[in-house]
């Protein structure tokens, strides 16, 4: 059982320009001496400054009672050590395993720990934006009240930027990405009245292709209804461009240089990969994969692929990507330079991985 509260409280914004803060403190100081500064071949008045420094600082103010607040309810939270907690800026994901009553009592009653301590410092959670997620077959699909109302049950939850239903599904969020990919397609056919080819494909790769390509990783499409879905917004948008609207798919995107989702999908896993084996980002390798110490046959880095019973665990990031990692080339895997990497796979033919019926059709 998965519950989510967001906490929807403090107001917090992100300090976005830290160099901005710093020159305007040393203008804040160096005001005592001069009326006005010349910074960026610009005159700034004092009381401009003085604004601009008051709202620096309340930017500042604002990050520090949030990270003083989040540091409260954690406290408060450890304390109890009955459930596993999540912070994400304003809002947190608590989770816990729920397989009998006396689990969810003692679920609802640390709920009711934090809905008291908000109140004692007159804080409120947000019920319209709580949700709560049940995951599993068995699930016992307790509910749970804040604030005496009842949390909302909707089958689905947005974590992260991606929709997670009950049973670990993506169809809603594929669903939902492709109309989101579809409304601005429109807005750009009836924005733009030039058809150049370069022109659409330069727009397209910029402004609606990231709309279907964002967390990919997490989503990632496995049922053929959803991998088709997503390519959808693809083919027809290609439809639409002069000179190859009467060419299929696949012909399409060879004259104008482009690979499909799918295939690009595969690419952002591999490149994900690398960068977790060369520790190009702040996820340990040893908590995901491990090496195969006796490999037979292929490269020297090989990777074990994880035993799996549920076709849900069998499309995770960490068990679907060891095929294709194995399957590389070694002078592709040794490399060292994520340039050379990413120049590298794009020369690659995964086509026989791919589900999807422009493949298979």
């Amino acid at each position: 059982m998965v519950f989510f509260i967001l906490l929807n409280l403090f107001g917090w914004l992100p300090l976005s320009y830290p160099t901005q803060v710093l020159i305007c403190l040393i203008l804040f100081v160096s005001s005592y001496y001069s009326i006005l500064f010349f910074v960026n071949d610009v005159f700034w008045p004092l009381d401009k400054i003085y604004s601009y420094v008051h709202h620096c600082t309340e930017v500042i103010l604002k990050k520090l009672r949030n990270n003083w607040y989040v540091g409260k309810l954690s406290s408060l939270w450890w304390s109890q050590q009955n459930f596993g907690i999540n912070w994400y800026v304003k809002w947190a994901k608590i989770y816990w395993c729920v397989n009998s009553f006396d689990d969810y009592l003692r679920m609802y009653k640390d709920i009711k720990c934090i809905e008291g301590w908000l109140s004692a410092w007159q804080l409120r959670i947000n019920l319209s934006k709580c949700e709560v997620l049940h995951v599993g077959w068995n699930n016992l699909g307790f509910s749970y009240r804040i604030h005496n109302d009842l949390v909302s049950e909707p089958g689905y939850c947005k974590d992260l930027g991606v929709y997670i239903s009950e049973n670990l599904s993506t169809t809603k969020h594929c669903s939902l990405i492709s109309r989101r990919a579809y409304y601005r397609m429109r807005q750009f056919f009836r924005t733009f009245t030039l058809r150049d080819r370069d022109f659409c494909i330069f727009l397209y790769c910029t402004y609606i292709r990231p709309l279907v390509e964002s967390n990919t990783t997490i989503f990632y499409p496995s049922l053929i209804q959803d991998i088709d879905c997503v390519e959808r917004v693809q083919r027809r948008f290609t439809k639409r461009l002069p000179g190859v609207s009467h060419l299929g798919y696949l012909e399409r995107l060879r004259i104008l240089g482009l690979d499909s989702l799918e295939v690009r999908r595969i690419h952002h896993d591999l490149i994900l990969l690398f960068k977790i084996i060369n520790n190009l980002i702040d996820i340990p390798f040893s908590c995901m994969f491990s090496y195969n110490l006796n490999p037979t046959r292929g490269h020297c880095l090989k990777l074990n692929t994880p035993s799996f019973r549920l076709n849900c665990r069998k499309n995770f990031f960490s068990v679907r990507i060891c095929k294709l990692w194995n399957n590389l080339p070694e002078r592709i895997v040794i490399i060292n330079s994520l340039k050379v990497f990413k120049q590298e796979i794009i020369k690659v033919d995964f086509t026989s991985y791919c589900k999807g019926r422009a493949y298979t059709a």
